[in-house]
């Protein structure tokens, strides 16, 4: 099985939720997308150990999403660097986990692999807080298994 890592830093963004602009006329949500994917796709394609995109392989992904902590969970003053004990351990709110893997795994396609369908099952998926030193974005690693390659029970 091949395999290979990379990691994209800065803010995820997500894909999936469409917002109206005319009764024929939709578009993506977050207007970081476009640039996100872009910066996915260049990353993943020096990463990449191959140089075109996989045809028919099965693909497995482990995604990390890591984010920043919003300053409300900290402290002020001279606790301005100290977590507040009420701050939650993981990030239960909006970015939604599954729309921002889906804004990687679209970015991929036509780079790593020929389409985001050959990609059969997630390894890791989860979304956390930075720790101290950790910088905001997202870790992948991208697991190809030959068609020839048969499951082993």
């Amino acid at each position: 099985m091949k395999s290979f890592a990379f990691a994209v830093y800065g803010e995820p963004a997500t894909q999936g939720s469409k917002q109206f602009v005319t009764r024929y006329y939709a578009r993506d949500s977050c207007k970081r997308l476009p640039e996100w994917r872009r910066r996915v796709g260049v990353t993943a394609r020096t990463a990449c150990t191959w140089s075109t995109p996989i045809p028919k392989s099965t693909v497995e992904l482990d995604m990390v999403f890591v984010l920043n902590r919003p300053k409300a969970h900290y402290g002020t003053g001279k606790n301005a660097r100290m977590l507040k004990p009420s701050a939650p351990t993981e990030p239960t709110v909006k970015p939604d986990l599954i729309k921002m893997a889906r804004a990687v795994e679209d970015a991929m396609s036509g780079i790593v692999y020929k389409d985001d369908s050959q990609v059969c099952k997630y390894r890791n998926l989860e979304k956390r807080y930075a720790l101290d030193g950790e910088v905001e974005g997202v870790y992948v690693t991208v697991y190809v298994k030959p068609t020839n390659e048969r499951i082993r029970q």
